[in-house]
This record gives C-alpha cells, sequence and structure tokens, in this order.
C-alpha cells in the first residue's frame, strides 16, 4: 500500500472521542449504530447503602438488618463481586435488580436466606424462588 492510499485510509476512519456522564439507559444524543467501543467503570456495590440497587428475592427483616450487613461487610468487603441478572432487571421504582456472587462462586442472596436474615420475596416471580423457599423452610424445621 502506498503512503497517499494509507493516509486517504486513515482520514476515513478518524475517530471522534466523547466522554458521556449519565444513564446509560438514556441517551438521546448519540445516534444509533453510532458507538463502537464503550469503557465503562463498574457499579461498585456498597455493602451498607444498596443505593440503586436491590437483591432479587429478598424481603429485608429490619430486626435482623444490623446482622445482614455485618455478614456482607465480612464475607464480601474485599473480594471481587459479580452481579447477575433475572428476566426482569429492574423493580417498579426502577431499582436494579440482581443476585449477587462473590469470585469464589459465594451466592450472597442465598447465604442471607439461609442464615434466616432476610426473608423470601413470595410476592413476585424470579428464577431461584424454588430453592430460595426451600432454604428458608429449612431454616424453620
Amino acid at each position: 500500500m502506498d503512503g497517499s492510499r494509507k493516509s486517504v485510509h486513515a482520514a476515513e476512519n478518524k475517530t471522534r472521542h466523547r466522554i458521556i456522564i449519565g444513564d446509560a439507559r438514556k441517551m438521546a444524543e448519540l445516534a444509533d449504530e453510532s458507538v463502537h467501543l464503550v469503557v465503562t467503570s463498574p457499579p461498585y456495590w456498597q455493602l451498607k447503602d444498596y443505593g440503586n440497587g436491590r437483591l432479587i428475592g429478598l424481603v429485608e427483616k429490619r430486626e435482623r438488618r444490623e446482622e445482614a450487613l455485618q455478614l456482607l461487610e465480612r464475607i464480601a468487603v474485599g473480594q471481587k463481586a459479580f452481579l447477575r441478572f433475572d428476566a426482569v432487571t429492574h423493580d417498579k421504582d426502577d431499582m436494579l435488580l440482581c443476585y449477587l456472587y462473590l469470585q469464589n462462586r459465594t451466592f450472597l442472596n442465598a447465604q442471607l436466606v439461609r442464615r434466616g436474615l432476610v426473608a423470601v420475596d413470595e410476592q413476585v416471580a424470579f428464577r431461584y424462588k424454588p430453592r430460595f423457599l426451600e432454604i428458608a423452610k429449612g431454616n424453620h424445621g
């Protein structure tokens, strides 16, 4: 390839860089099919302030809240955590719904149920509902 062809090719592929801070689900300022690379920072799970997220399938037991937070802090702080999602990703209040796993495959949603620190949400459908109900049943019998 000669030098002139190379410079024409480079001009055709000129890129433009923009930093946009905001909700990636609402980006009206970008045309469809216009993004080729996205670099994000993961939503770091804040153990003591769930912010805009909720663990799928769980209902807080207010009287066990502090104990649940202490458990999460003891086993999860400093660990890599991964979020997994179900068919429904947001609740009626637009809070992110997720299953939370540690790198060693500890399933934190299930751990909280197993220890009786939360109740199982029986009002909504989710993938692990039968498993969570079975675990909770074992706590009572």
